[in-house]
């Protein structure tokens, strides 16, 4: 604040002055000759930069709670060191990350190894179980193709029995009479 009013005060000098360096009629300068705006205009260029300066002073003075230029520059390289520190435990953590990634696996393979061997640490063991399963699934589609077949069969037999079923008591009479003569 006390920064805020001693600007204020500095721009009213300022412009007070500039209204002093001109003449009755509107025009001259301090120098009684010439247009007295190059130099208004260098002041004005100057205030402005002075300006933008401070309010980036205060906006860093507020972003780190620190008002000395050198306290904030004590800041700013302790944030250097800060982020070094920070980068080297990033890296470690990765590489961290990357080994315990790479035991994970390792385990699980192990894992997979002993379920696949029952522990017996023979590793065609597994080829065997897969070549199993292969003959397994090969036995249930020839169980069902010999189940289709038999069905087809059995159906035949039961015609076959029906129609000489049919043919014997289609005969049946003949085969009295036959008896009958003898």
């Amino acid at each position: 604040k006390e920064e805020e009013k001693r600007q204020e005060q500095y721009h009213q000098h300022e412009e007070q002055q500039a209204a002093s360096t001109y003449n009755e009629d509107g025009s001259g300068s301090a120098w009684g000759h010439g247009s007295g705006g190059s130099i208004h205009d260098a002041h004005e260029e100057q205030q402005d930069t002075i300006d933008m300066y401070e309010r980036a002073f205060r906006k860093i003075r507020e972003a780190t709670g620190v008002s000395d230029v050198n306290e904030v520059i004590k800041k700013i390289i302790g944030q250097e060191s800060t982020t070094d520190n920070l980068i080297s435990l990033t890296k470690q953590n990765q590489e961290r990350i990357e080994k315990l990634a790479k035991q994970r696996d390792e385990l699980r393979k192990g894992v997979e190894d002993r379920q696949y061997n029952n522990g017996s640490g023979s590793p065609n063991r597994r080829k065997a179980a897969d070549d199993k399963e292969k003959r397994l699934n090969e036995s249930i589609k020839y169980l069902a193709r010999s189940r289709g077949k038999h069905d087809r069969y059995q159906t035949n037999l039961l015609n076959l029995k029906a129609g000489v079923k049919h043919l014997q008591d289609k005969l049946e009479p003949v085969r009295r009479d036959l008896n009958a003569e003898k």
